[in-house]
C-alpha cells in the first residue's frame, strides 16, 4: 500500500514537472499573466511565462531571468542594454524577444540555442554582425532588425526555413547584397531601403 501511494505522489510530482516545462500555443500564452516586477516574479519563478521589463534603464538582462525556466516572451525594449549574452540559450522555452532601442552592439552565438524562438525584434540598436547561428533558429518566424549597423548578413542564415518576414530597412546595402540575401531567403518578405552605392 505504501509503495503504491509513493508510486502515484511520484508520478504526479514528475508530471506536473513536465507539465510546467511546455510551450504554449499562442491562445493560451496570450491569457497568461504578464510580469512586470522582478520582485513579483521571483515568488513563483516556476509559472513566469511572459516578462515584459521595458524602459527600466537597465544596462545589463537581469541575473534574475536566467531562472524562469518557463519563460516564453520576453521584453527588454527601451533600456540601455549592450549586449546579448551567452546566457541567454538558458531560455529554452523562448518564443518572442524583443530588444528593440537599446545599445546592443554584439550578440553571443548562444542565441543559435533558441530553437523555439518565432519573433525577435532588434531594431534601432548598434548591431554590426549577426553570428552565423540565427541559421539555427529554423522556429524564428520574424526577424526585425531596421535601423542598425550591419556590415555583413551570413549565409547561415538560410537555414531559418521558417522565416517569413525579415525587416533590414535603414541599413545601407548594395543591390549585390540585397540580392544575396533575398535569394538566402526565398519564402521570406523582406524589406530593403533603396540599395546604395556602397561596400555592403
Amino acid at each position: 500500500m505504501k509503495q503504491t501511494i509513493l508510486f502515484t505522489t511520484l508520478f504526479f510530482l514528475c508530471f506536473g514537472a513536465f507539465a510546467q516545462n511546455v510551450l504554449l500555443d499562442s491562445a493560451t500564452l496570450a491569457k497568461e499573466r504578464t510580469f512586470i516586477s522582478l520582485k513579483e516574479a521571483m515568488k513563483a519563478p516556476e509559472k513566469v511565462y511572459k516578462l515584459d521589463l521595458s524602459h527600466h534603464k537597465l544596462d545589463s538582462f537581469p541575473e534574475e531571468i536566467w531562472q524562469f525556466k518557463n519563460l516564453q516572451v520576453l521584453n527588454l525594449k527601451r533600456n540601455k542594454l549592450t549586449e546579448i549574452p551567452e546566457q541567454i540559450a538558458a531560455l529554452t522555452h523562448l518564443q518572442h524577444l524583443d530588444l528593440s532601442r537599446n545599445n546592443i552592439v554584439t550578440i553571443d552565438p548562444a542565441i543559435g540555442n533558441l530553437s523555439s524562438l518565432k519573433f525577435l525584434e532588434l531594431s534601432r540598436n548598434d548591431i554590426e554582425i549577426l553570428p552565423k547561428t540565427v541559421g539555427k533558429l529554423d522556429s524564428l518566424e520574424q526577424l526585425i532588425l531596421w535601423d542598425n549597423n550591419l556590415s555583413d548578413f551570413p549565409d547561415e542564415a538560410k537555414g531559418m526555413t521558417a522565416l517569413k518576414y525579415l525587416a533590414l530597412q535603414d541599413i545601407a546595402m548594395n543591390q549585390e547584397t540585397q540580392d544575396r540575401i533575398s535569394a538566402l531567403l526565398p519564402n521570406a518578405k523582406i524589406r530593403f531601403s533603396p540599395a546604395c552605392n556602397c561596400k555592403f
